[in-house]
């Protein structure tokens, strides 16, 4: 079944461009991480807020999800549930 918008409201950290909105840049967080915890990761390595002129920058996080991890010596297999 395919999800709507209307289903669906993903929890978000955006930061708002100084000037004028003329564009958009996603990041999209690792498994386990969530949009606010990428956001507090880019500005320690960048030792500022990651900020433009023009385009605003959203931080989405994704709805949790189980997902198992079969280890062995020749291949990593991942099964997402």
């Amino acid at each position: 079944m395919a999800a709507t918008s209307s289903s669906i409201r993903l929890q978000r950290c955006i930061v708002s461009p100084a000037g004028r909105h003329s564009a958009s840049l996603i990041f999209l967080h690792g498994s386990g991480d969530s949009g606010q915890g990428l956001r507090t990761w880019i500005k320690q390595v960048l030792n500022q807020e990651l900020t433009f002129q023009h385009i605003k920058i959203i931080y989405p996080t994704a709805p949790p999800s189980s997902a198992v991890f079969h280890w062995s010596f020749r291949t990593l297999e991942i099964k997402c549930h």
